[in-house]
Parts: C-alpha cells; sequence; structure tokens
C-alpha cells in the first residue's frame, strides 16, 4: 500500500507544477475578453460594408432598369440657299 501511495505522491509532484494556477486562469480569460471585442468590432465593420455593397449595387442596378431611354438627338439641317443664276441682257 505504501508503495502505491508514493507512487500515486511522485506522479501528483510531476504533473501539479504544470497545471494552470489562478493567476494563469484570470490572464487567459482577459486575452479572450480582448480578442473578443477585436472580434466583434471586425464583424461589425465587415457587415456594415458588406450591406452598404450591396446597397450600392442594387440602387445602380435598379436605377439602370427604370432609366427613361432618352431620344436620339435632332438631326441638324442646313439649308443652303438656292444658286443665283445670272442672266446677261444685252
Amino acid at each position: 500500500m505504501e508503495t502505491r501511495l508514493t507512487s500515486l505522491e511522485a506522479r501528483f509532484d510531476t504533473v501539479l507544477p504544470t497545471l494552470a494556477t489562478h493567476t494563469d486562469i484570470s490572464t487567459l480569460e482577459l486575452k479572450i475578453a480582448k480578442v473578443e471585442s477585436t472580434l466583434v468590432k471586425w464583424f461589425a465593420g465587415v457587415g456594415i460594408a458588406i450591406i452598404t455593397v450591396l446597397l450600392s449595387a442594387m440602387s445602380f442596378f435598379f436605377s439602370s432598369i427604370h432609366a427613361v431611354p432618352s431620344q436620339p438627338p435632332q438631326p441638324i439641317i442646313i439649308h443652303i440657299p438656292a444658286p443665283v443664276i445670272a442672266t446677261h441682257k444685252n
């Protein structure tokens, strides 16, 4: 029984120094909170950018569909006066 107890104590002596302490866990929680706030900001920014691009594309698309076709320009008509025929009276 005593050998089993000493082997368990040896295992605990090797495992216990590698376990996280309260300070380690609180430091990890702070890092996770910082990363979470950064991710929330990125998600919000990317979401706003996607919505802006979609609205811009849709407004461009729908404005070009319902645009009234412009009338072709009126032709330019140039009136050339009739040539004057000179008549000679002798």
